[in-house]
């Protein structure tokens, strides 16, 4: 953990998750980004890894200076119980729709969170001073304050798609808006144009910083079908 850590000044941070884990090539490998680390350099890379299913406790990535997130979550969850409460604009609006629909969100909590997270976010971002950060999916609050700092600072934000979207995926089919878009990546690489054009005019970002970068996972179990271990999947 701390080798890889300290090794400062990485061209690209990756965030993940530890369920995007296959065997490829005999090794533990993301799905989506192990042929960008091999064909770029993984020297080029410090690839931050969130073990998100308990089966995946211990079972690191045999990526080369990758690191476990787990120590990131702990300071982040410690650090929000010592920022300041969230100022909601219209807050007593926001109290009465949850009585109209019986639903009470301890809204502060998430706040509190992100903001601790975006604090996190800012240190790394000083430290590494990366061009380029890519991470899997946007919709949890490290990677929407990774989102967030990344842009403030002017480093440009790549989610590379993770599974099926479609027109009927709520992450991905909303009108943008100003304060929304800053918790959003800046561009977004599709496994095939299907997936853009399915989401139409509800596009999560500009159509035009969508582009169309195939599925190396699939591609490699179409020509190595004979090889694989799906003792992982």
């Amino acid at each position: 953990f701390l080798k890889s850590f300290f090794l400062f000044r990485n061209q690209i941070l990756c965030f993940s998750d530890s369920h995007e884990l296959k065997i490829i090539e005999g090794k533990s490998q993301n799905k989506l980004f192990f042929r960008l680390f091999s064909k770029i350099g993984v020297d080029k890379f410090l690839y931050f890894e969130r073990p998100v299913n308990p089966k995946y406790f211990g079972q690191a990535s045999s990526d080369p200076k990758s690191v476990s997130t787990s120590l990131l979550d702990l300071i982040a969850l410690v650090g929000s119980y010592f920022v300041g409460a969230a100022k909601i604009e219209n807050e007593d609006t926001l109290n009465m729709a949850e009585e109209l629909i019986g639903f009470k969100l301890d809204y502060n909590r998430y706040l509190r969170q992100l903001k601790s997270y975006r604090m996190l976010a800012c240190i790394l971002f000083k430290v590494y001073k990366p061009k380029f950060v890519f991470i899997s999916e946007y919709y949890n609050l490290f990677y929407m304050a990774i989102c967030y700092e990344a842009a403030r600072v002017g480093i440009p934000t790549i989610e590379f798609q993770h599974g099926i979207i479609n027109g009927e995926h709520p992450a991905y089919n909303f009108y943008n808006s100003k304060i929304v878009s800053n918790y959003l990546p800046k561009y977004f690489a599709s496994f095939g144009q299907k997936f853009i054009d399915s989401l139409g005019s509800r596009s999560f970002i500009p159509v035009e910083n969508m582009i169309v970068v195939g599925h190396s996972y699939l591609t490699f179990i179409k020509n190595d079908k004979n090889k694989i271990d799906f003792s992982n999947s």
